[in-house]
């Protein structure tokens, strides 16, 4: 113990290594040097560092869309009873379980489209890949094989603006399919 003048003080060590010291007044409170109690103040009030990132706003978008009414969105999520599970309404679980995105160009999407989101019905898919899986997509099975019109497109090498219009015409599957195509892919039915 050391005396100021009307003061008692006790010098101390920090677990990083600075001596200072601590006056009567103090004991018990002051544990680390002013460095090291200010970095301590400053890491106990983040939660998981990410609030300026990509998934964050990813992860507050789903949220807003599931639960927010005044979303511009909400009627095709939230309004359709589209909800997010428990463990996903805090960020930390959320991104426990999805993680970071593969790329920039990446985006969140549901596996089963009248599905929550929750772990078994999510994965990351490119822009095209996210397009397919809407409500509004018109699923064509042809050969034993169900799919978009955009992937019957890339399949049959007939652009999908010619395709949809066979289709409007009223022609029927084979024919619009096959009509005027070169080289037909093979199939195993």
């Amino acid at each position: 113990m050391h005396k100021e003048p009307g003061k008692y003080y006790w010098h101390y060590r920090c677990d990083c290594g600075v001596v200072g010291r601590v006056y009567s007044g103090q004991i018990g409170k002051l544990k680390r040097c002013k460095k090291c109690y200010l970095k301590n103040i400053g890491n106990s009030r983040r939660t998981h560092g990410k609030c300026k990132t990509r998934i964050y706003r990813i992860w507050q978008n789903m949220k807003k869309r599931c639960l927010a009414k005044e979303h511009s969105d909400y009627a095709y999520y939230g309004g359709r009873g589209i909800t997010v599970c428990d463990k996903w309404m805090r960020f930390e679980g959320f991104y426990a379980d999805v993680g970071e995105p593969p790329s920039s160009r990446h985006q969140l999407d549901r596996v089963d489209n009248d599905g929550n989101y929750e772990p078994c019905n999510v994965r990351w898919v490119s822009r095209s890949q996210n397009c397919r899986n809407r409500r509004s997509n018109r699923l064509i099975e042809w050969n034993g094989e169900v799919k978009t019109v955009a992937e019957w497109s890339e399949v049959l090498g007939i652009s999908q603006g010619a395709l949809r219009q066979r289709l409007h015409r009223g022609w029927s599957i084979q024919r619009a399919f096959t009509k005027g195509v070169k080289s037909q892919p093979a199939y195993e039915s």
